[in-house]
C-alpha cells in the first residue's frame, strides 16, 4: 500500500518540535564540494534550522551533515543539501572506498530530539522521500516508523551488503523510479529514535578475525540487545567493528566495548581505538537549540 505523504504543519510556539536530520553522502574527499553542502546546510534556512555537526571520513569516503530544528524548515534545508549533492556527485567516479553504500546521497535519518514524539520525524521523512522520488531519478526505499521494515532489512534488499556494484532495478522502492541511475544510486529514508554511532578499531587487518568480534555484539548474532554491527576496513588496513547503537538505556558504549574486548582478546587481537562518532541525541537538542538561539539574537540585533 502506497505511503500516504502528511501535511507537515507549524506547531504553536507552546509545543514547538525539534527534529534531527543526518544527511549521509558517498563523498569523503572532495573538500570543494563537502564546504559547499556545509554552507548550504548553514545558510538555507538561519535561525530556523541549524547545521549542528558536519563528520567526514576519508578512508570510507563518507560523509554527514546533522540538522536541527523545527521540521519544516528541516526538511526543506535537507532538500537543498540533497539537491546539491545530487547535482555535484556521481557514482561511477566513487572507487576505492571501505564503506558500503547504495547513492550519492546514500541514507537520510530523521529522530525526535527531546520530547517531540516519533510521528513528527515519521511525517517529515515520509515528504521528503516522496519529494526527493519526484524530483530526481532515485529510488527511495523507506524504513522506520515509515514503513514495516528496519534499515539493516532494507539494505540487505539492495546491494548494500554485497560490495560496491549497484543494482539495475530496484522494483519496491516506495517512492521514486525502480530503474536505478548509476550516478546517483538510490536513497534510503526513515526516522526511528536517536541512533548512536560507535566505531572500534582492531589491531588486526585479518577480516576473519575481525568478523568473529563483530558477531560477539551484533544482536542478531547473539549479542546484546539494540546493537547493529558490521566489519570494515579502515586506516592503515586495520578492521573496525562499526555499530549502530539503537537503544543507548539498554545498551552504550561502555558494554559494546567491554564485550569486544574479551572477544578480541579471546582471538588473539586488541584494540587500537574506540570512538563516537558525532554528539549524542541530548548533545544534538542542547547545541541545536543553541544556535538557533544565537541567531535569533542576530536577527533582532539587526532590527
Amino acid at each position: 500500500m502506497p505511503l500516504t505523504p502528511p501535511v507537515i504543519a507549524s506547531p504553536p510556539s507552546s509545543a514547538r518540535l525539534l527534529v534531527c536530520c543526518k544527511v549521509y553522502v558517498s563523498e569523503g574527499r572532495n573538500q570543494v564540494v563537502l564546504d559547499r553542502l556545509a554552507e548550504v546546510a548553514r545558510t538555507a534556512s538561519p535561525g530556523l534550522c541549524a547545521l549542528v555537526q558536519r563528520f567526514t571520513d576519508a578512508v570510507y569516503h563518507r560523509s554527514n551533515f546533522t540538522l536541527g530544528g523545527p521540521p519544516g524548515p528541516v526538511l526543506e534545508v535537507a532538500l537543498r543539501v540533497i539537491d546539491e549533492a545530487l547535482e555535484n556527485l556521481d557514482m561511477t567516479l566513487h572507487s576505492d572506498a571501505t564503506h558500503p553504500r547504495v547513492g550519492a546521497v546514500d541514507h537520510v535519518s530523521f529522530h525526535p530530539l527531546g520530547s517531540t514524539p516519533l510521528e513528527a520525524a515519521r511525517n517529515v521523512a515520509i515528504v521528503l522521500g516522496q519529494r526527493v522520488g519526484e524530483k530526481w531519478p532515485v529510488p527511495v526505499l523507506m524504513y522506520g516508523a515509515c514503513s514495516s521494515r528496519s534499515l539493516a532489512e532494507v539494505r540487505r534488499s539492495t546491494s548494500y551488503f554485497k560490495g560496491l556494484a549497484l543494482d539495475s532495478e530496484i522494483p519496491h522502492a516506495d517512492f521514486g523510479p525502480t530503474r536505478i541511475d548509476p550516478k546517483l544510486g538510490l536513497l534510503c529514508c526513515g526516522a526511528v529514535p536517536y541512533v548512536q554511532n560507535y566505531n572500534i578499531r582492531l589491531k588486526t587487518s585479518e577480516k576473519a578475525v575481525a568478523a568473529r568480534v563483530t558477531r560477539a555484539v551484533r544482536s542478531k548474532d547473539g549479542g546484546p540487545e539494540g546493537v547493529e554491527a558490521l566489519t570494515l576496513r579502515h586506516d592503515r588496513g586495520f578492521m573496525e567493528v562499526a555499530c549502530n547503537l539503537l537503544d543507548l538505556s539498554k545498551t552504550g558504549p561502555e558494554k559494546v566495548l567491554e564485550i569486544v574486548k574479551e572477544a578480541a582478546r579471546e582471538n588473539g587481537v586488541e584494540v587500537e581505538e574506540a570512538y563516537t562518532i558525532g554528539l549524542t541525541g541530548q548533545e544534538i537538542l542542547e547545541e541545536t537549540e543553541r544556535l538557533l538561539r544565537e541567531e535569533g539574537d542576530k536577527s533582532r540585533v539587526r532590527m
